[in-house]
């Protein structure tokens, strides 16, 4: 019976490649020595010298297509080809999976909380309180520093770290079975300020390891993924869970909700590798210890002005937002209405935009699919000034657009603080540029409602498109160091 030829793998058939120039080399040494010895009848050794250079040449190239062709994804997640692209899937599966096991728990508390303790009698300024949860996003920079380092005791390396905040997670939103709301909402509350600082830590740890071990095209198609995934668990948190409440039981839902965190940090299981893997190294690491030194070092980045106006120009564009479910209501929609058209359709659509962002910015770069969405982003809400001229019809679809432009834009804006971002002190520039983008958001938002009683939308709206005009100047502003992070 006749077998099969055995085949060299890659690695070995580079390897006797490798051997085989490196004799012709020797060899061609050996020729030129002999020339020497010869005298000057054989001194002629011009050919031999660009033979030996060519031969360097192509070791050369040979290995650097090795380093650049060796495995670099993690564990047993393998390189695929995504958008006609070779790209690394780990990035991907780890941001999507970890953005959704976060997703799940926030938005139970912000979107269906709120709910079962209406239901249950509770007051609107108690509801009020759920909105804690996002306390510790815009505060998240005070611990920032401390993850610098890719090795943090107890736990070690990110991965391991994410493993264990996952099951932290899982722990403390289960505990919520234990609490009605009707008898102890305020205990509820107190667990969903906790359940938001690990959700915090983990969105740190995160960004952290994607700047370290994935290039600026991978973190596009991986922020698209997590932004998706927040979405579906926004779904899933307001409205999967609720659903089990009513055919089951809140404790059942609860332990559902435990469950889907802890498959949803399989992938932290999964992958082997706990150190860079695609990005080249830029020398030798220095970090400075937790503490105020880190803030310091990052206000006095050579671009933090643009870059903090900016943020600022975000908060102002977003701060419009708040008002659109008003302006649909006074618009002749019936609240269950405008609750389908935001929470169902809207919200919905953010997951296709989210991936179309990522092929755009895999494709255009950040800068460039900044600038073109908060034109278009300005464009809808100069449109809204006059909504109250408009069909109903017409500003629905332009809620619609305006909610999805919002997806989209979330995405460019971690991408655009993950390149800004340094990776020797990832953590610590990630927290601060997020966390003050957390805090003018909530305050554009807490600012539009108010502004809005005394002045109408039209002002509101107005504003906040001259804000997103300024984000876009602003943006383009840093092209020149989304430049220089283009090659990490």
């Amino acid at each position: 019976m006749s077998r099969a030829p055995l085949r060299p793998t890659e690695a070995v058939r580079r390897s006797i490649e490798a051997n085989a120039l490196n004799f012709l080399i020797a060899q061609t040494h050996f020729v030129i020595a002999q020339n020497y010895l010869r005298g000057p009848d054989y001194y002629d050794v011009k050919s031999l010298l660009l033979r030996e250079a060519l031969l360097r040449a192509i070791l050369h190239q040979m290995q650097r297509r090795s380093v650049n062709s060796s495995s670099t994804s993690a564990g047993s997640l393998v390189a695929r080809r995504v958008f006609g692209k070779k790209l690394v899937l780990a990035p991907i599966i780890l941001m999507g999976s970890f953005s959704l096991l976060q997703g799940v728990p926030s938005y139970f508390f912000t979107l269906g909380l709120p709910a079962v303790l209406r239901e249950s009698g509770a007051t609107l300024d108690l509801i009020g309180f759920t909105y804690v949860v996002w306390l510790p996003f815009a505060f998240k920079w005070l611990w920032a520093p401390w993850f610098d380092r890719s090795t943090v005791r107890p736990f070690g390396g990110r991965l391991a770290w994410l493993r264990f905040l996952a099951f932290l997670l899982a722990g403390f939103f289960l505990l919520v079975a234990l609490f009605r709301p009707e008898t102890s909402p305020w205990v509820l509350i107190a667990l969903s300020l906790l359940c938001a600082c690990v959700g915090a830590t983990i969105q740190l740890i995160l960004a952290s390891w994607l700047i370290e071990n994935a290039d600026v095209k991978s973190r596009a198609v991986a922020n698209a993924a997590g932004v998706a995934a927040m979405v579906l668990g926004a779904m899933v948190g307001s409205g999967f869970v609720l659903r089990l409440n009513d055919l089951f039981s809140w404790e059942m839902s609860i332990v559902a909700v435990s469950l889907t965190v802890l498959v949803f940090s399989l992938p932290a299981w999964v992958l082997k590798q706990d150190h860079p893997v695609t990005v080249k190294s830029t020398g030798t690491t220095v970090v400075e210890r937790p503490g105020v030194a880190a803030w310091r070092r990052f206000l006095g980045h050579d671009r933090i002005g643009p870059m903090v106006l900016a943020i600022v120009c975000f908060g102002m564009a977003a701060g419009a937002d708040v008002l659109v479910p008003a302006l649909l209501i006074d618009r002749g929609y019936s609240a269950s209405e405008a609750g389908w058209l935001l929470g169902t359709v809207a919200t919905g659509s953010v997951i296709p935009a989210s991936f179309a962002m990522g092929y755009l910015l895999r494709r255009f770069g950040v800068i460039a699919v900044m600038g073109l969405l908060y034109v278009a982003k300005a464009g809808v809400l100069f449109a809204l000034i006059w909504a109250v001229h408009f069909l109903p019809a017409t500003v629905a679809a332009l809620a619609i657009g305006d909610f999805c432009l919002a997806g989209a834009l979330t995405v460019g804006t971690w991408q655009l603080y993950m390149n800004f971002a340094s990776r020797e002190h990832s953590a610590t520039d990630y927290g601060l540029m997020t966390s003050l983008d957390a805090f003018l958001r909530f305050l554009g938002g807490l600012s539009a409602g108010q502004v809005a009683v005394y002045i109408g939308y039209g002002s509101v709206f107005a504003g906040a498109a001259l804000g997103a005009l300024g984000a876009c100047f602003f943006c383009f502003l840093l092209r020149e160091r989304h430049s220089a992070e283009a090659g990490r």
